[in-house]
């Protein structure tokens, strides 16, 4: 059967299609949570946030090409927004995540002699520098991506 003038929706607005409103508040919600969780003590959800905070911020950015490109420069950007929201919570885990990793590095060399401090870096259970690393990396490259 053919659909009838009831089951048909009414045209919508351009202005309403092309201004993603919703997407944007989606986004930002995710942001907002992946920010939150970026004070988390577990490494692995540190990074998949980073990665996640990422690709929001691509998607704000792309939104805000296909804007400029419909509306000229007078578009709105909604990514400049979202860079000035969430900025202190990245650099802020920037700092912590760069101080553990100098704090991993260094040892004393009374530390070198000593068997309990060979047997306790056995049984750490803080970060390991690897995990440091690839933070740092990803909070790097969150920074990267802003500045192109």
């Amino acid at each position: 059967e053919a659909p009838t003038v009831e089951d048909v929706d009414p045209p919508k607005d351009e202005d309403e299609e092309t201004d993603f409103a919703q997407e944007i508040i989606a986004i930002n919600s995710i942001l907002s949570r992946c920010c939150y969780l970026l004070c988390s003590a577990n490494l692995q959800i540190q990074v998949v946030c980073c990665e996640t905070i990422l690709s929001g911020f691509r998607s704000l950015g792309k939104v805000g090409s296909f804007r400029k490109k419909l509306r000229g420069e007078s578009a709105s950007n909604p990514l400049l927004p979202a860079i000035a929201e969430f900025w202190p919570s990245i650099v802020a885990r920037l700092r912590s995540a760069s101080t553990s990793l100098v704090s991993v590095n260094r040892i004393t060399r009374s530390d070198l002699l000593s068997i309990r401090h060979v047997m306790a870096t056995d049984q750490e259970e803080g970060p390991s520098k690897a995990s440091l690393q690839v933070l740092i990396s990803k909070l790097i490259m969150i920074i990267s991506e802003l500045c192109c």
